[in-house]
């Protein structure tokens, strides 16, 4: 029996392995089994596409009890915070180009928090306080259509999001337009869940459905060519919409792939409880850049 998690995570990462005769696809294997030949392709991919990050630090956190802050600052050990800790191993990966950190609340903070600037590029989101998530993402790729060459895929983060180094390998490796889902978790009623096609390509992304395959995960893989079409869907947002509303604007028209977390640990920060749960679950996050 085809495992369908191995089957649309390898789609997004080598889609010359998708075929009817690669074992893997039909093997009974444990999970570990099927995680290092996950990591056995990325390592053996050639010409991997540099990334560059966006990073949305603007929101005010209005569930977070700490309103004169942001709470992507808040620490999480003696030398880092939620923000400091992501950056510090994005800049050491070889395959992040350029970090943007798109600011609103507190701007002055968050630029404060991270004291190495290597690699980074604030934008201050303006409209931070009266458009919802949508615009800080269109910010960031706004300026990276306008300012730059446009020759790097783009990974869009949620700021307040900590999560384990596989699952950025993955995302690291997409070659397509895909977001990260986990089939394991228990969604809320404020998580986005996704629902997808026969096919595993995304039909909704959305808090009320009834019928999902799993949450989003709140990070995205978008491939160069497919930029400035997520910007023009993006453009169409209404004041208060997510940025997931963009996106589903934007696969009325084109794909966007999935690949799965196979369990690996992330979580959002939304809540000082969810801090809480942050800073005991990371002590079974790999950390392989430490």
């Amino acid at each position: 029996m085809i495992d369908n998690k191995i089957k649309y995570t390898l789609n997004c990462i080598s889609q010359e392995l998708m075929t009817k005769n690669n074992p893997i696809l039909k093997s009974n294997n444990t999970k570990i089994d099927k995680i290092n030949y996950l990591k056995f392709v990325m390592n053996s991919q050639k010409n991997v596409n540099k990334s560059d990050i966006i990073i949305l630090a603007a929101g005010m956190g209005s569930r977070f009890e700490k309103l004169e802050s942001s709470k992507c600052i808040e620490n999480i050990n003696s030398t880092d915070n939620i923000l400091s800790f992501k950056v510090n191993k994005l800049q050491k990966n070889n395959l992040v180009d350029n970090i943007y950190i798109i600011t609103g609340h507190c701007a002055d903070l968050v630029e404060k928090a991270i004291p190495n600037k290597d690699k980074i590029t604030f934008l201050y989101n303006k409209d931070y306080n009266t458009a919802n998530n949508w615009k800080s993402l269109y910010v960031g790729i706004d300026y990276i259509k306008t300012n730059t060459a446009n020759n790097n895929d783009i990974i869009h983060m949620d700021g307040d999001l900590i999560y384990d180094d596989f699952i950025l390998d993955l995302t690291l490796h997409s070659k397509k337009t895909s977001i990260c889902v986990d089939t394991t978790y228990s969604t809320d009623d404020e998580m986005m869940k996704v629902s997808v096609s026969n096919n595993f390509q995304v039909s909704s992304l959305r808090k009320n459905l009834n019928k999902y395959l799993g949450g989003y995960v709140g990070i995205t893989k978008i491939i160069k060519e497919d930029m400035n079409n997520i910007h023009n869907s993006l453009i169409k947002c209404k004041p208060d919409d997510y940025y997931e509303d963009g996106f589903n604007l934007y696969i009325k028209h084109y794909p966007i792939e999935i690949y799965d977390t196979f369990g690996f640990q992330w979580i959002e920060i939304d809540t000082v409880k969810d801090l809480e749960k942050a800073l005991d679950n990371m002590r079974n996050m790999s950390s392989r850049f430490e």
